[in-house]
């Protein structure tokens, strides 16, 4: 066996810096000899470093197989390694992509916009100029001025939201699931619309309460996920919506998808309730 010797210099005591270089000069060794050897039982060179590891296994159950020779029968047993041997194969879902993430996005930015952020704004400014005062003294109850409010703003959330999801993936325009997730989040951003609109005594208010509001809500999220919370995010509908939108975009619903559905609705009920209460009470002031 010819025997080639290489040096490798490295700065400093840590010699892992020149990992990188070592491992293509690896490959490149092995695949400039490869080509040396016409011989089409070799397994083709696959393009990332798992054979690096499989032919490792393979060197170091042979060195078990040497070790266990010299044992004696009673501890044979303790050096019981398995081959390890790899089948791969690509998942029936749907992948996520960039063109999905985005389309998701946009659907529910339309939502939030027009529910969460536009809505609160322009009833402050009703309250600002009276308008609010005079619906109230009108013969009309604090009912019927949200059944307006819901006649119209919802309405045109989804109106905007459908065309933003049938523009992203015209399939959707024919989907069922993908239209009563949109109209339960509408009807459960409106709920959170009219809370912020009722609470906030101004138009700025009215606009930061809505982005404090959105943050509060993502960090509470994010800081959920990271500390493995799962019944905290559970009554946000912020955490259902998504994955709702993704499910109904990329038609992968699965049988649980229409249980999250109505605990969704569930939720957005909450929040209009809420909302009522609240309005009816002081929200008109």
């Amino acid at each position: 066996r010819v025997l080639a010797r290489g040096w490798c210099w490295y700065p400093g005591e840590d010699r892992s810096v020149m990992a990188p270089f070592e491992n293509w000069f690896w490959r490149t060794s092995r695949s400039y000899f490869r080509q040396q050897v016409h011989d089409a039982s070799l397994p083709p060179l696959e393009s990332d470093e798992t054979w690096v590891w499989r032919e490792s296994h393979e060197r170091f159950l042979e060195q078990i197989a040497t070790l266990r020779d010299r044992l004696p029968t009673q501890e044979r047993s303790a050096l019981d390694i398995p081959a390890l041997t790899f089948e791969r194969s690509q998942l029936g879902g749907t992948a996520v992509g960039t063109r999905t993430t985005i389309a998701t996005a946009l659907v529910l930015f339309a939502l939030f916009f027009i529910c969460v952020y536009l809505l609160p704004s322009l009833t402050c400014e009703e309250r600002e100029r009276g308008i609010l005062l005079a619906q109230a003294l009108s013969p009309a109850s604090a009912l019927e001025i949200m059944a307006a409010k819901l006649l119209f703003y919802p309405v045109l959330a989804v109106a905007y939201a459908g065309l933003l999801g049938a523009i992203a993936t015209p399939s959707v325009a024919l989907s069922a699931f993908f239209w009563l997730t949109l109209l339960t989040l509408a009807f459960g951003t409106l709920g959170i619309g009219l809370t912020i609109s009722c609470i906030a005594r101004t138009q700025r208010a009215a606009s930061m309460g809505a982005l404090g509001y959105m943050l509060a809500v993502s960090m509470v999220l994010v800081i959920c996920q990271q500390n493995s919370i799962s019944w905290l995010p559970q009554v946000a509908l912020e955490y259902h919506g998504p994955r709702l939108m993704h499910a109904a975009i990329t038609q992968s619903v699965e049988r649980y998808h229409p249980y999250q559905l109505a605990w969704t609705g569930v939720l957005a009920m909450g929040w209009n309730i809420a909302a009522w209460m609240c309005f009816k009470r002081f929200g008109w002031q």
